[in-house]
């Protein structure tokens, strides 16, 4: 009896980390260079992308710098792909 108790609450507990484990890494915030490499673009032609708000970022430097520094988060990124996607067949 104690030993069912102990694997049902471990397969619980297993459970929930799994599933905000999944979470907080599916909305984690990526660099620029991570973002571009997860949406299979160069670096440049997403700070172009940034630069003509068609997708959305977080500002985290300085706009007028030759080095724009821009953070995304991942659900956001997935969003925008979905759009794009259904966007593709109309």
């Amino acid at each position: 009896m104690y030993e069912q108790l102990v694997a049902e609450v471990t397969e619980r507990v297993t459970k929930d980390l799994e599933a905000k484990f999944v979470q907080s890494y599916q909305d984690r915030t990526l660099s620029s260079k991570e973002a571009a490499d997860y949406l299979g673009i160069s670096p440049q032609t997403l700070y172009t992308l940034c630069r003509q708000k068609q997708i959305r970022h977080i500002p985290a430097g300085s706009l007028t710098s030759k080095k724009p520094v821009f953070l995304f988060r991942q659900s956001v990124l997935e969003a925008w792909m979905r759009q794009r996607e259904e966007e593709s067949v109309r």
